[in-house]
């Protein structure tokens, strides 16, 4: 949002919140926390106490604190004015947003890291963290990407706040000198979509709150997320070693009137410190909304190779042999409808039609009703579309690294630089190739940029996401992997094929040679 808007106008609006196949998460989370006295209490701007305002949320009305005109809400939440924020779906709250608008669409996260942010290590490993325990991935955001974003930042000062959930637009999750790892995995913890524990719907069920010995003006951020009329959803029983619990003894002014005093209780009188790492119950909450469940579009035929247009058209080839190869299909609803023809290889274009190659070398496109010939006299062994239309296509042709790769211009095959074996298209045009060798190359609009990893396929949304399938595996269970802007990040499932969708959605050959989404 440009510009600055008065707190009396945007007490009237209602807000955004910004706060601070084959895989089981679960059994890499630890069963409790670790428990350490280093992390500190997250919020957003320590010793200031604000002004209390009213405003209103998905259409309900709920206090804040206004500080340096920012709406501070749960310590380290920030508000942000969004008169076209999605009405709640839900009323009962408690540790994860229940609003599935606030979710990120795959399972990804898309990221920046300011420039002049200190200790960006912290940022790094906290990302490790919640990669390692859950099925979602963070990938650097670039121009092109999916505009919904967070940056990672240093406001300048010591405190931490983040996005709760997937907000519209570029939002900031900062992390100040204050904080540290532990502060930042609590922060993207709220930016995944996970409330703070202690404010849980039976939050009475299991500790009391000693509003004695908290101001008066902070005294909301300890109501429960239902009384304050958001959406949510509870998780078995209130986990005290959740990276997203507050310790007992809170020693910030603006919180608590005696530090030396705890602001909450177990039922039995007992405390609890502050935990550094994410729990078993932090990685269920994240599964809840993100459990990265494949969807079987059917192994009827088998299939070996897929494609899938920046229209979302998907197309297969069977193991089925025919002339040509194997037979190839199109979805149609839920069922793999055949057309006429046989290949090896194939991809889409945006308009839906597939390009296929053929065993015999031949290239040839959809029209819509007939197969038209592309290979101009020359033999073909892959080919891959961007989502702006350009054509790449790998030849026969000998040379270092594999076959020559060729671009179409329109009427005729163009030959560039550098040799491969499987090649695929972005958006913008740029092929991204795999060597014989299974080396990954990034054209760059005027030679080949060499990439980490070693893999066997490589598909690229029209949107700028890139997955490979890895090189390296145990018969035809190969790992799947997504791009992160610096390196592959493994993601759940196997498969021997890849391509992606719109929205960065990737397509897989199973290992059952099923296709799967």
């Amino acid at each position: 949002m440009k510009g600055k808007l008065g707190w009396m106008a945007l007490a009237a609006l209602p807000f955004a919140l910004q706060n601070c196949m084959n895989a089981d998460p679960l059994a890499n989370a630890p069963a409790t926390g670790e428990i350490a006295k280093d992390r500190p209490v997250e919020i957003a701007f320590p010793g200031r106490e604000g002004t209390v305002r009213q405003g209103t949320l998905n259409g309900d009305s709920i206090q804040y604190l206004e500080i340096d005109g920012k709406a501070v809400f749960q310590g380290d939440i920030l508000l942000t004015p969004d008169p076209s924020a999605p009405p709640g779906l839900s009323k009962d709250a408690s540790t994860g947003r229940s609003n599935l608008s606030y979710r990120w669409p795959n399972d990804v996260v898309y990221y920046n890291v300011s420039e002049t942010m200190k200790d960006q290590y912290r940022v790094f490993d906290a990302i490790k963290a919640w990669e390692a325990k859950t099925y979602v991935r963070f990938v650097r955001w670039e121009y092109g990407n999916p505009n919904n974003h967070v940056t990672f930042a240093d406001n300048g000062g010591t405190g931490c706040s983040s996005p709760v959930g997937m907000n519209p637009g570029q939002v900031f999750v900062n992390i100040g000198s204050g904080c540290n790892t532990a502060s930042a995995i609590h922060e993207i913890g709220h930016t995944l979509g996970l409330w703070h524990e202690q404010c849980r719907r039976d939050q009475a069920k299991w500790i009391t709150v000693n509003y004695g010995n908290i101001k008066m003006s902070a005294r909301f951020n300890f109501a429960t997320y239902a009384a304050q009329n958001e959406d949510g959803f509870d998780d078995l029983g209130m986990d005290f070693t959740s990276i997203m619990m507050y310790p007992s003894f809170i020693g910030d002014p603006a919180i608590a009137i005696d530090p030396s005093i705890a602001v909450m209780r177990k039922l039995d009188n007992s405390t609890w410190g502050a935990s550094s790492v994410i729990s078993s119950g932090d990685v269920r909450g994240v599964l809840r909304m993100y459990p990265s469940i494949w969807i079987n579009l059917g192994s009827t035929p088998p299939a070996m190779d897929i494609g899938v247009g920046a229209n979302g058209t998907g197309w297969m080839i069977s193991t089925n042999a025919t002339t040509g190869g194997g037979t190839i299909h199109r979805l149609s609803g839920t069922s793999w409808v055949n057309i006429p023809g046989g290949a090896v290889k194939l991809d889409v274009d945006p308009a839906g039609n597939a390009w296929v190659v053929t065993d015999a070398g031949r290239i040839c496109s959809w029209n819509g009703t007939s197969w038209v010939g592309r290979e101009r006299g020359r033999s073909f062994k892959d080919i891959g579309i961007g989502g702006d239309g350009t054509v790449w296509a790998i030849s026969d042709e000998a040379i270092t690294g594999g076959g020559k790769p060729y671009r179409w211009n329109g009427s005729d095959w163009v030959l560039m630089p550098g040799g491969g074996a499987r090649i695929s298209v972005d958006g913008n045009g740029m092929a991204w190739m795999v060597d014989v060798d299974g080396k990954v190359l990034r054209w760059n609009g005027s030679s080949w940029t060499p990439m980490p990893g070693l893999a066997k396929d490589i598909g690229c949304g029209p949107e700028g996401t890139v997955f490979m399938v890895s090189k390296y595996a145990t018969a035809q269970n190969y790992t799947t992997m997504i791009w992160n802007g610096l390196d592959w990040t493994s993601v759940a499932g196997m498969a021997s094929a890849v391509d992606i969708g719109p929205g960065g959605n990737p397509w897989v050959v199973g290992t059952d040679q099923g296709v799967y989404y």
